[in-house]
């Protein structure tokens, strides 16, 4: 069977055709939103970095399958167009295209060095205390100074 995708999924003027005019508006608000909490928490501050990505990658693993049910459950099935299901799953099968890529991409930048925190080092030194003691006795209190040094 030839797939016309001219062809509305559901049946005109249903609630259903409207509210899914409105999906790749907020995909594609998902999608930037998703992209602008991503690059600030790698550009900016990197001690949570991590966490933001994994939990968008988990957001991104979970919501589209559920999204997907649903559509397919109580969407797709009260109204759907004639000869639409072949229409209906090409669909289906572009958005889990979208949908893993998201995902995989948000866990690996999660798992990369971007994501990671900065390291901090400490440069310390021995200092002796000041107490008056003269050059040839060892001092009887020293000090550790450090100071941390952030790398990468």
């Amino acid at each position: 069977m030839e797939v016309d995708p001219t062809r509305s999924i559901f049946k005109e003027d249903s609630t259903q055709a409207k509210w899914m005019s409105r999906s790749p508006l907020i995909g594609g608000a998902l999608l930037l939103g998703t992209a602008v909490v991503a690059g600030i928490a790698i550009a900016g501050r990197r001690d949570s970095a991590q966490l933001i990505l994994f939990t968008l990658a988990a957001c991104w693993a979970i919501g589209p399958p559920l999204w997907f049910l649903t559509e397919y459950h109580w969407v797709y099935r009260i109204r759907p167009g004639d000869n639409s299901w072949e229409l209906f799953k090409h669909g289906q099968q572009l958005a889990i295209a979208v949908w893993a890529s998201v995902a995989a991409t948000l866990y690996a930048l999660g798992s990369s060095d971007l994501a990671k925190p900065r390291e901090v080092q400490y440069q310390c030194s021995v200092e002796p205390a000041k107490d008056d003691v003269p050059d040839t006795q060892v001092p009887q209190s020293v000090f550790f100074k450090c100071r941390p040094q952030t790398v990468g």
